[in-house]
């Protein structure tokens, strides 16, 4: 398939017209269509149609930072990123999150399909320490959301159920 404009193709085979996988970038919404199963790609020889995808579908939503083995000297145990309780939910949840250092965080919460229902916070400089901020879901149909929560040098995305 050949991607119209303002779609773009992000991977192809050896020859440019066999497109496998096309991305959409307008205003506040990103998407990537993908003819492929990731199950199907070589990932045992060099390039990897594997990796080079991902690293793809990536950078396309922003993310630069790719690690690819862990450090042996991370404490794990003070490195709370993301969570919520209760979870499901219907009228209230809180989501929990530990800073190591005191840095600027968004903390937004999108519905299934990907559209911003709101910014929990927006570019706010939080000091290091447990913070939490409460989702009221009165409002909320019923359904799956995401908590996308941005620091300076990660992304966590948690899973949120709504349900009454």
């Amino acid at each position: 398939f050949i991607p119209v404009d303002p779609a773009f193709r992000i991977l192809h085979g050896t020859e440019p017209e066999h497109i496998f996988a096309t991305a959409y970038d307008i205003e506040d919404y990103k998407t990537i269509g993908s003819l492929i199963d990731f199950a199907g790609l070589v990932d045992n020889q060099m390039p990897s149609t594997k990796l080079n995808l991902m690293t793809q579908i990536l950078q396309f939503f922003g993310v630069d930072n790719i690690y690819t083995t862990i450090n042996p000297n991370f404490d794990n145990s003070r490195n709370i990123a993301l969570n919520c309780y209760p979870n499901p939910f219907s009228e209230q949840t809180s989501v929990n999150f530990y800073l190591q250092e005191e840095g600027d965080i968004d903390l937004a919460l999108f519905d299934f399909f990907g559209n911003k229902i709101s910014n929990l916070y927006t570019d706010e400089k939080l000091l290091a320490g447990f913070h939490s901020v409460n989702i009221e879901g009165q409002d909320l149909p019923n359904g799956i959301y995401f908590c996308v929560f941005k620091t300076n040098t990660s992304i966590s995305c948690l899973k949120l159920i709504k349900l009454n």
